[in-house]
Order: C-alpha cells, then structure tokens, then sequence
C-alpha cells in the first residue's frame, strides 16, 4: 500500500512518478492488490532504456527541439539545393553582366568648348582624337591644321572651294554640299563614313561659321560614332552659335535613326578624297 504522501506526490507530478518508478515494483504493487497488472503501465516499460535520454529531450522547448530537424530537411531536400545553387548563379551572372557593361560604357559625354585664341582658326575645338571642327579657315589655318597633324578636311559649303587655300600642304580634301535647308541623309553618309575610316583621321570639317551645318554633323557623328545620346549632342550646338532660324536642322537629328544611318554607312562605297598637292 502507498503512503498517503506517496499518492499526494505522485498525483502532483505524475510524470516524475512514471520516470522513476521501477515496472516491477507496479506488478508487485497489483498483484498484492489482487489486480491484474497494465500491459505498459509506465514510461520506463514504453521506452526501455532509451526513457531517460527521451525524457530529458521532452524538456527541451518544441521550437529549439525542432529546428534542427527542419534545417535538416530543407536543406537535405535536392530540389531545394538545385533551387538555392540555381538563384547563386542568376546573382553571379546578373553581377558579372553589370562589371562587363561597366568596362564597355563609353567614356562620359565631355561637351567641346570653342576656342578663338589659335591664329587664323576660329569657332575652332577639338571634337576627339579623330575629328576637329571649326568656321572657314584661311591659308595660313590650314596651314596650322596641317601642324597639328590634320590629314583630311572637309568643306560643308556649297559654292566655296578650299582648294587655293590648302596648295602646297598636301592635305587631303571632300568637299559635300550640306544644303542647311534641306537636310539629307546622302549628304551625311559620306561625311560619316570618311570621319569614321582611321585612315583618313584627323578630320577637320567646317563650313562658312562653323556652327550650323557643322555643328549638325558633328552631333551625328557624336550619335554614330562615340555613342552618345542625341540630346546630349545637341548641347553643343547652341555652344558654337547654331543660328535658331535653321530650325529643320534640328528636326532632322531628332528624327535621325542612327542604326539604321550606320547600316547605310557601312554599305556605302568610301568617299573620293583628292590630294591637294
């Protein structure tokens, strides 16, 4: 028979009564009461040996028990791998595509600032290392174009001819009527793909001031050539005194497709350039 402070104890902590409570000792305990006895009356029979080490687990709060486990199958599970690998390198492609597109940016877009302090060469800059703009020269600019290691010039202008002025330098010389009026892309193809060809750089082009026809064709050749975006061309016109009255000028680059330009440049046969002895 139990003690009255052995049943006060062992309804208070039930489990505690279970876990120490040796399955012998409840048999005996029975069948000197003339019961039968339970077929698993207490934890320690259910667990065996294990009921200490299950016991001591079973204390342990559900959510750190469980959290191991739920790492193991998530991270055991293939597909999840796949996935997570997967996600790994769309991050690495997408990075790299980003250091890649970086490296091939073209430089940042420098506007050209005109200079007047170089003697017989005015609204004169230099656009980059293969093309200088500038208004009409005079024998002695062509002269000093052809110091500067100038190679090729050409001339906008409708009815003018650069030819006396450039005797005995032995430049280069094309000469495209750019009718401001009437702006056309026969007239640009050829400048496009003179300026374009190594051989024939340094360029310089001009027309009468060096800020209207010129300045259109500069800005293309930024588009086609450096890249740039049109807009940002066409900062650069008013900087050179691009006259607001050619507004048609203006209207062309806007509408100028310039891939579609390039594409007709490319299959273009080379300008005639005529050697100025």
């Amino acid at each position: 028979m139990e003690t009255p402070s052995a049943v006060a104890r062992r309804q208070k902590c039930p489990n505690e009564f279970r876990a120490t409570t040796n399955s012998a000792d409840l048999v005996r305990r029975a069948a000197d009461q003339g019961a039968k006895p339970q077929r698993y009356p207490a934890a320690s029979h259910r667990l065996g040996v294990f009921a200490p080490l299950r016991l001591c687990v079973s204390a342990v709060p559900f959510s750190i028990r469980c959290r191991p486990v739920r790492l193991r199958r998530i991270v055991g599970k293939p597909a999840v791998r796949r996935s997570r690998l997967l996600t790994l390198a769309l991050l690495l492609g997408v990075l790299l595509a980003s250091l890649d597109a970086n490296a091939q940016a073209p430089p940042p877009a420098e506007l050209a600032t005109p200079r007047n302090d170089i003697p017989a060469l005015s609204n004169f800059a230099k656009v980059s290392d293969a093309l200088y703009r500038g208004a009409q020269p005079t024998a002695e600019g062509f002269a000093k174009l052809k110091e500067m290691g100038v190679k090729t010039v050409v001339n906008l202008r409708g009815f003018h001819s650069d030819r006396g002025l450039m005797k005995g330098l032995g430049l280069n010389y094309v000469h495209i009527s750019f009718k401001p009026w009437h702006a056309e892309d026969e007239d640009v193809i050829p400048f496009l793909k003179l300026v374009l060809n190594p051989k024939n750089q340094p360029v310089f082009v001009h027309c009468l001031h060096g800020a209207d026809r010129t300045g259109t064709m500069v800005a293309i050749y930024r588009v086609c050539g450096q890249g740039w975006k049109m807009d940002k061309a066409m900062e650069e016109l008013p900087r050179f005194g691009f006259h607001t009255v050619w507004e048609n000028l203006r209207r062309y680059l806007l509408a100028l497709d310039p891939e579609a330009l390039k594409a007709k440049a490319a299959s273009a046969p080379d300008p005639k350039a005529e050697r100025v002895p």
